[in-house]
C-alpha cells in the first residue's frame, strides 16, 4: 500500500542517512509527499531523513529550519524540538537549545523521553558553565540510554559531551570512547567522523585511543 512504502520508505533513507548515503533528493521528495497527507503523523515521519541528513552532515542551521517545521505539526512533532536542541547545543547557541527544550514538553512521558530531557538539559547547563549540573544530567541520561539498550541516543549524548567539552577530562575520553565503539558497531562514517572533528578541535584535552576501556561514569548519583 502507498501508506506503507512512504512510512518503511522514511525509515529507510534515514538508515542510509546514518550509514553516510547521499538522501538529500529521496528526503526532499519525502517531505514533498508528506505534505500531502492529511494525518500529522506522517508529515513528521516525512521530515525525519532530513533531519537525520542534516545532522550526519553537521548542517546545523538546515536542521534548526526542518526542526521548526517538524514543531508545526503540533504533538506529533515533538520530537523535532530534540534534533533542534541537540542541533543548537552542537553549535553553541544555547538560546535556540532552550527553545527547544521548552518546546520538547509535549511530548510523551517515558523513560527514553526524560532520558532525552536529561540530555538536553546537560547540553544547555554545559554551554551555560554549571558543569557539575551538566555532569549529573549527562550521567543520568547516559545510564538510562544504556538500560534501555538506545545505542543510537547513548551514542549521540557521548558525542554531545566530547562536542561541548562537559565533564572532566578522563570522562570525556571515556564518552568518546564509547561513542567511536557505538558509531563503529551502528557502522556510521558521519558520527566516526564527527566524533573525530570534536577531539581535533579540543586539542588540549587528552586523545580518545581506542585501546583504552570504556568504563560508565557510574559515580554520580542517577536522578530518581
Amino acid at each position: 500500500e502507498p501508506a506503507e512504502r512512504f512510512w518503511f520508505g522514511a525509515f529507510e533513507a534515514v538508515y542510509r542517512a546514518l550509514r553516510g548515503e547521499d538522501v538529500a533528493q529521496d528526503a526532499e521528495r519525502l517531505r514533498r509527499e508528506s505534505r500531502e497527507v492529511d494525518d500529522p503523523q506522517y508529515r513528521v515521519i516525512g521530515l525525519l531523513p532530513l533531519l537525520y541528513a542534516h545532522l550526519m552532515n553537521d548542517e546545523l542551521q538546515a536542521l534548526q529550519r526542518v526542526a521548526d517545521e517538524t514543531l508545526a505539526n503540533g504533538l506529533a512533532g515533538a520530537q523535532g524540538a530534540l534534533f533542534g536542541a541537540r542541533g543548537a547545543i552542537w553549535g553553541g547557541d544555547v538560546e535556540t537549545a532552550r527553545r527547544m527544550r521548552t518546546a520538547h514538553e509535549g511530548d510523551r512521558i517515558g523513560r527514553q523521553t526524560r532520558a532525552e530531557r536529561a540530555a538536553m538539559d546537560a547540553g544547555i547547563a554545559a554551554l551555560e558553565g554549571r558543569r557539575s549540573e551538566a555532569r549529573q544530567l549527562y550521567a543520568s541520561a547516559q545510564q538510562d540510554f544504556r538500560d534501555l539498550g538506545s545505542v543510537l541516543s547513548l551514542l549521540l549524548t557521548d558525542l554531545d559531551i566530547v562536542i561541548t567539552g562537559s565533564l572532566e577530562p578522563d570522562e570525556r575520553q571515556r564518552a568518546g570512547e564509547e561513542a567511536r565503539a557505538l558509531a563503529e558497531r551502528l557502522g556510521s562514517p558521519p558520527l566516526l567522523a564527527r566524533l573525530e572533528r570534536a577531539i581535533a578541535a579540543a586539542p588540549s584535552r587528552p586523545a580518545v585511543s581506542p585501546a583504552e576501556p570504556i568504563t560508565p561514569i557510574n559515580e554520580v548519583t542517577r536522578r530518581a
